[in-house]
């Protein structure tokens, strides 16, 4: 099954142009079989709720809006977070496989640094992977706190950096990922990685990407139609 890393939602993510509902319906309607939904996690958005627990539970509720959406429709929706750091507010970090719970539990994830993130993840089960580096002039960060790093296909920016990112993974020994980024601004790429169909959860959408030595990734770049590509670790 084809699942897009990488979304947003209106509800929280306030730069996004589509609610959930939406975002479910131009997945399915691009043809992948699932998304994560990676909705931006960050301080700013937090102070603007009475809490942190208040915050939290907006932001888990609006994953549940999808979900639901998706089952009526066909579609699978898993959760996932998309941090942006304090330490450089550029640098914006996918955290997959962790429960719900895991924010309930570690509310200012935003506040760690990359070892401490890293740890934090892996010790709650998940995976931790750089999302679309080079944006905005970011570089790619230390690749032993991470698990792997994003082709990002958003039409909007200058290209996936393929190659670059396929070498840099290969010298590390860090898996690939890839997804859409898609906000509604713009044509819907069509993109996302091979999960074997077996894998039921977010946990197993992470462990196979940890484990796996082989992985096969949909990329389409700007303005091209979307092409599959084989990477092995």
């Amino acid at each position: 099954m084809l699942i897009d890393m990488h979304t947003h939602s209106s509800g929280v993510s306030g730069c996004c142009r589509l609610n959930a509902e939406e975002i479910v319906e131009a997945a399915k309607n691009i043809g992948v079989d699932g998304i994560i939904l990676t909705n931006h996690y960050t301080s700013d958005d937090c102070e603007d709720f009475p809490s942190s627990e208040d915050y939290i539970e907006h932001y888990i509720n609006e994953y549940h809006l999808a979900r639901s959406y998706g089952e009526k429709i066909g579609l699978k929706v898993f959760f996932g977070i998309e941090v942006t750091m304090n330490f450089a507010d550029r640098i914006h970090l996918l955290v997959y496989g962790v429960k719900e719970d895991f924010l309930r539990e570690n509310p200012c994830i935003y506040d760690l640094s990359l070892e401490e993130l890293y740890e934090t993840v892996h010790k709650n089960g998940g995976i931790l992977v750089e999302g679309h580096p080079f944006r905005h002039n970011c570089p790619i960060l230390d690749t032993n706190y991470l698990d792997a790093l994003e082709i990002n296909c958003h039409p909007l920016y200058k290209d996936t950096h393929y190659d670059v990112l396929y070498h840099a993974a290969k010298e590390a020994g860090v898996m690939l990922t890839c997804g859409s980024d898609y906000h509604g601004d713009t044509y819907r790429a069509e993109c996302g990685v091979y999960i074997p169909d077996t894998a039921k959860t977010i946990k197993d959408i992470a462990d196979y990407i940890k484990n796996t030595d082989v992985i096969k990734l949909r990329v389409q770049e700007i303005n091209c139609e979307p092409d599959e590509r084989e990477y092995r670790r």
